[in-house]
């Protein structure tokens, strides 16, 4: 069950919030003779020709990829091995991309159609520590992985279905499609039965975890989230501090998880049925990864804005900036009117020094890259309204000794860009 009634302005989603992101679609692999692997540096990912040099359909999930690769194809010095590969995509070093789109086609390494003489093959294949020890606890064996850097023909190349389906579909907002097949979530339980499995029981059963230590330079204000859930028995929890077996214990023993969106909040995959879960978006879009993760297993999932992120990036979530405070909302879910709700001036100072510095053009779209005009949307009206004019109160003095009157004019026309 997923709630969406805390939101700031829920029919800004649209029906992006009611797809449903199963398919039952069966998976199979297909097995090709002397193909070759192929590497596009452009896109960072590979994909495959057959051994007459013609482009594998799908054997990329990148639009793209088929033109560029072919451009390439002929003019490529191509190497040859002996082995046989499973062609697995691109390796991508981020958690959130690790436990959602790198496991994509390695259920075939766990599949009765696998043989153990076959090698896998990512792009870009270098994982860290706690990403070599989750493919550990999946059965995968690293040393049987090969990173493609140069397109290579191998005696055989198999390539599976994907079972985290990201497609291109003009009828979806944005023009993506994600979908997840039974595959895929037998990888999640296989991690989740592990978990279970191993667990050494903690005296908490509240966590929260943070992005606050990471030191990106992109938020301001998640402390004052962090105080709030402290007060309510969340545990403050810092993943990148955790290895993997850690973080895993944490999410077997939770029966309360609450997290910013973003890789943090994915970890959710490993949550018990039954589970509560508290998520807030960093600014005014929901990625459709957690969207899709929230349908994996069965837990009580509530959405509740909590930021005043209106100078954030569009539709990037790890680009920022966003501003976090201690909404009405949040105090709303909790029932906890122990404290008001206000944005603290010196986050506000603060984020206004990240998205004004040198990246000023990029923030308000004065290049290709764009801003994001739906933020002035998403926070106008009375939440625009109410905390700019608390703001400026609280930046000019003056204005706490000019009539309510006066100071209503002011805030109206300040407020004439956002306020609608």
């Amino acid at each position: 069950m997923t709630s969406y009634d805390l939101l700031y302005k829920k029919d800004f989603y649209g029906n992006a919030l009611f797809h449903e992101h199963f398919t039952d679609r069966k998976l199979s692999f297909r097995v090709f003779e002397n193909a070759v692997i192929f590497p596009i540096h452009e896109l960072n990912t590979i994909c495959a020709f057959d051994e007459s040099g013609n482009y594998i359909q799908d054997s990329s999930p990148e639009p793209d990829a088929e033109s560029i690769a072919k451009n390439l194809f002929a003019s490529s010095e191509i190497a040859n091995s002996d082995l046989s590969a499973v062609l697995l995509g691109r390796f991508i070093g981020v958690w959130g991309h690790l436990i959602t789109n790198v496991l994509s086609r390695i259920w075939f390494l766990k599949s009765e159609d696998y043989n153990p003489k076959f090698f896998g093959a990512y792009y870009g294949f270098s994982p860290k520590r706690n990403h070599k020890r989750f493919l550990e606890i999946l059965g995968i064996d690293c040393a049987k992985i090969l990173d493609i850097s140069r397109p290579t023909r191998f005696r055989k190349v198999i390539i599976p279905d994907e079972c985290f389906i990201t497609e291109y579909d003009d009828c979806c907002e944005g023009n993506l499609k994600f979908m997840f097949t039974q595959e895929y979530r037998n990888l999640i339980d296989c991690v989740r039965d592990y978990a279970n499995a191993h667990k050494t029981q903690l005296s908490n059963h509240k966590f929260y975890m943070s992005y606050s230590h990471y030191k990106s330079g992109k938020s301001v204000g998640e402390n004052h989230i962090e105080k709030f859930l402290r007060s309510h028995g969340y545990e403050i929890i810092l993943p990148e501090k955790l290895t993997v077996d850690e973080q895993l214990n944490v999410l077997a023993n939770c029966e309360d998880f609450a997290s910013t969106i973003g890789s943090c909040s994915h970890n959710m995959l490993f949550l018990n049925d039954g589970a509560n879960v508290l998520l807030i978006p960093r600014a005014n879009y929901l990625t459709p990864y957690q969207l899709l993760v929230d349908q994996v297993h069965d837990l009580s999932v509530n959405y509740v804005d909590s930021t005043f992120s209106f100078l954030a990036m569009n539709g990037n979530p790890g680009e920022g900036p966003f501003l976090y405070y201690v909404s009405e909302n949040l105090r709303k879910f909790f029932g906890d009117n122990s404290c008001a709700s206000g944005i603290n001036l010196r986050d506000y100072r603060k984020y206004m020094n990240y998205a004004m510095g040198i990246n000023f053009g990029r923030r308000f779209g004065f290049n290709s890259g764009g801003g994001n005009p739906d933020t002035h949307d998403y926070y106008s009206g009375r939440i625009a309204s109410y905390y700019y004019g608390e703001l400026l109160k609280s930046e000019f003095p003056i204005f706490r000794r000019i009539s309510n009157f006066a100071r209503g004019i002011v805030r109206k026309y300040f407020m004439r860009y956002f306020a609608k």
